[in-house]
């Protein structure tokens, strides 16, 4: 197809493999029709990036929609942002030459970066992470969470004793086969399984390609199942074959008797890369007749690259595995189980959304209404227009101190004390009846701060022997308000689940070690995930 004059395949790159074609040569005299001194300029430009080589190839690869209206004899493309044919703006060939040639353009390619803001968001939001779509954040910021949450997804920080990490010096692991060391699920899985299997359903708790993370858990437990049945080596490939990494398992090791970790080697390539070693794992692989292509989304890709990237910053100097000849180009990483984040996880990852008007780092919030939050006084004079009739709706709350016990009594006797979270395994906490009540230090001083509230499901409104947990995002505190030391407040807070919700948020304040003060009918601006 042709773009604003420039030749390319059918998948927007100008040099691909599946296509077979480079149209570089071609497109660099696509310029005849420039006066003599801009002509000059743009070969100047050209000559800067070749070098030895070509210059780097252009693709307008996922920034365009094809049609398949001729003009004059060719079809073309429209720009995604304008809907526009031959778009001036977005295909604007001299302009992406010369960011190609500036030293950003020339620095060496980063296949883990995502360069896409709402990917970015939406990758985030495969794994419960869901910030605004509006935020203002920038997308520095917003990678450095998604980064964050991968992290937070292997709970590598139970594990930082091991760090650097050093596979080789692990034990081997033997107990289990490897799928099931790194099959990691939730209660909630678990249940849907059970629940399918009691109907006489085939279990399909995490379906295929409907969601980038759960497709990444599948794939890793794909590839410790692989490694079980003696195939170390696969392509991971999205359906049209325009992204694929190479992996071969090295070995599974054993961090402690319930945690293997997956020792890798792998290698990143596109179709509209000249230089792609992709071809030459293939050919390698075809050889020894051991060659295994699974299919993997675009999506899910983004989030591998990224993970093994994370984790290959957090090997050991000393870890030096023999790598084939054909794999000189690799990199070596790690893969551990992966399960959904826990809603402490999810709550701190959707905290903090930067200023309502720059998404700069807040330092401040509105003492009106505490709902909005700003870097500095110029940006909270600047939203004033827009804030004040909902700051004024919001003010003048009814608030009501109750107090929090940290143990639940039932005629006398402390009872067993269990939280567990369906959507984590790994944040379920016990409390044994003769296990004496930690303290709750006030780590929130004066501040206002937001408490989650929630009752049980089997809780009407007039049980006066369970409580309502009550605690923080960070978990600084948790308690349970019960109807004998709170006759009115517990009552008033039942009034707020009254539609049938098992939680709400309110704003609160420590007036107290045990005492909190409630703003009991002004909920958060926006729902919070923990």
């Amino acid at each position: 197809m042709i773009v604003n004059k420039f030749l390319l395949c059918e998948h927007g790159h100008e040099f691909c493999h599946h296509c077979l074609c480079d149209y570089r040569s071609v497109n660099d005299g696509t310029f005849d029709d420039m006066d003599p001194a801009a002509m000059l300029e743009y070969v100047q430009l050209v000559s800067k990036n070749k070098g030895k080589d070509l210059r780097k190839p252009l693709s307008i690869a996922g920034k365009f929609i094809p049609t398949s209206e001729q003009k004059n004899g060719d079809t073309g493309a429209l720009c995604q942002s304008h809907k526009l044919r031959d778009c001036q703006e977005c295909f604007d060939w001299k302009k992406m030459l010369t960011e190609q040639g500036s030293k950003k353009g020339k620095a060496k390619a980063k296949p883990h970066k995502i360069e896409d803001r709402e990917q970015i968001l939406a990758l985030l939001q495969s794994m419960a992470v869901n910030l605004p779509s509006d935020t203002k954040l920038p997308k520095d910021a917003l990678e450095k969470r998604l980064t964050a949450a991968l992290s937070m997804c292997q709970s590598v920080s139970s594990f930082s004793d091991k760090f650097p990490l050093d596979p080789s010096v692990c034990p081997a692991w033997k107990d289990k086969s490897a799928l099931e060391g790194f099959r990691m699920g939730t209660l909630m899985e678990a249940y849907q399984a059970f629940r399918a299997e009691s109907e006489g359903r085939v279990p399909n708790v995490l379906p295929s390609y409907e969601n980038a993370f759960n497709d990444l858990r599948q794939k890793i437990m794909y590839l410790a199942k692989m490694y079980d049945d003696g195939q170390p080596t696969c392509v991971l490939q999205d359906e049209e074959g325009q992204e694929a990494i190479c992996v071969r398992v090295l070995g599974v090791h054993a961090l402690n008797d319930k945690t293997p970790v997956m020792s890798v080697v792998y290698y990143t390539g596109r179709a509209n890369e000249p230089k792609n070693d992709t071809y030459v794992f293939i050919y390698e692989q075809l050889k020894k007749e051991r060659m295994l292509e699974v299919r993997c989304t675009v999506q899910e890709q983004a989030l591998l690259r990224k993970l093994l990237h994370h984790n290959s910053q957090e090997l050991s100097q000393n870890y030096k595995p023999k790598l084939e000849p054909h794999e000189k180009n690799f990199k070596i990483s790690f893969l551990l189980p992966v399960s959904p984040l826990s809603q402490f996880d999810i709550g701190k990852l959707t905290s903090n959304t930067g200023c309502v008007v720059c998404g700069k780092r807040t330092t401040s919030r509105c003492t009106g209404c505490l709902a909005v939050a700003y870097c500095g006084p110029e940006c909270q004079r600047a939203h004033w227009k827009d804030h004040k009739s909902f700051c004024r709706a919001i003010r003048g709350g009814k608030w009501r101190t109750v107090k929090f016990t940290q143990q639940l009594e039932i005629g006398g006797q402390r009872m067993f004390g269990a939280s567990l979270n369906f959507s984590s395994l790994r944040s379920t906490s016990f409390q044994q009846p003769d296990e004496p009540a930690s303290a709750s230090g006030n780590q929130h001083n004066d501040h206002a701060f937001l408490v989650k509230i929630q009752r049980p499901a089997s809780l009407t409104r007039n049980d006066d022997l369970s409580g309502l947990l009550v605690y923080d995002r960070g978990r600084t505190f948790q308690g349970y308000i019960t109807i004998r030391e709170n006759p009115v407040g517990y009552r008033e807070v039942m009034n707020e689940m009254a539609d049938g919700r098992l939680k709400v948020y309110r704003w609160a304040k420590r007036v107290g070690d045990s005492e909190l003060n409630l703003c009991l009918d002004r909920e958060p601006l926006t729902v919070p995930q923990w």
